[in-house]
């Protein structure tokens, strides 16, 4: 069974203060050209597929905003900020019983589309994880796809924890993956956070899901300033300009 007839889940991480973004807003608010982005991670997700968002700060604000423009969206609450692999495990419950693939997004991405989403869909097959990665040229601060002499995925290393040979790589991951259900869930559990940040990272799942023999692969895509995160005010005046130009090539421009 391919990827694109296997029950589909989005699974939306939107709990994060952003503070740098220097605003009292909820960073998943934050509007890129008008609209939160978070509407935007939404509205790339489609409408034929189950949507939880894992909110945190601002909880009920965020969840306000959502249920304003979208219809049955669920809601996972992550009460602390523990990391990543600690945030999507709060989705485990709206998702019990749930057997297929769920995508990770992140509502601070704003300009994923539904290629990039259909384009993972191609790449997943019988995959446990799928990794979307992306080549730019600085990527100081980002996780990196660690490959052997033949090209083969091994890992992801993150910057706190990168070699000085890891952190000449520029494949770096977007923080966007396809996981199994309910596998995934299964190996968070076993994640630690023994780690330079202390956190939970959903990314030693890869390392789990290989110690178990499972297919772990990638996605490369070429867009990669779209797919970085909007962390500051700088950041979201790119993404502003990215997303009008879209705008413009759509429109004929």
């Amino acid at each position: 069974m391919t990827a694109q007839n296997t029950p589909l889940a989005i699974i939306v991480m939107a709990a994060g203060k952003g503070t740098r973004m220097k605003s009292d807003l909820a960073k998943v608010l934050t509007p890129l050209s008008g609209t939160p982005m978070v509407h935007h991670v939404l509205t790339a997700a489609g409408t034929d597929t189950k949507k939880v968002v894992i909110i945190g700060h601002q909880a009920d604000t965020v969840r306000s905003s959502i249920d304003s423009a979208f219809d049955g969206v669920e809601y996972a609450l992550q009460t602390e900020q523990l990391g990543t692999g600690h945030a999507v495990q709060q989705a485990e419950k709206a998702l019990k019983g749930f057997e297929g693939n769920a995508i990770i997004l992140s509502g601070d991405v704003p300009l994923v589309t539904p290629d990039l989403i259909n384009a993972l869909l191609k790449s997943h097959g019988e995959n446990a994880v799928t990794v979307v990665s992306t080549t730019i040229d600085n990527p100081t601060g980002l996780g990196r796809i660690v490959r052997d002499d033949a090209g083969n995925f091994l890992k992801i290393t993150e910057q706190k924890d990168a070699t000085e040979a890891e952190q000449k790589i520029t494949e770096i991951n977007t923080g966007i993956y396809m996981v199994k259900l309910p596998l995934a869930f299964e190996l968070l559990s076993q994640v630690q956070n023994n780690n330079a940040s202390g956190e939970f990272y959903l990314t030693d799942i890869i390392a789990l899901a290989l110690k178990a023999g499972k297919n772990v692969g990638t996605c490369h895509v070429n867009d990669g300033m779209a797919l970085l995160g909007v962390n500051t005010p700088e950041q979201l005046a790119v993404a502003e300009g990215i997303y009008n130009q879209r705008q413009l090539t759509a429109k004929g421009a």
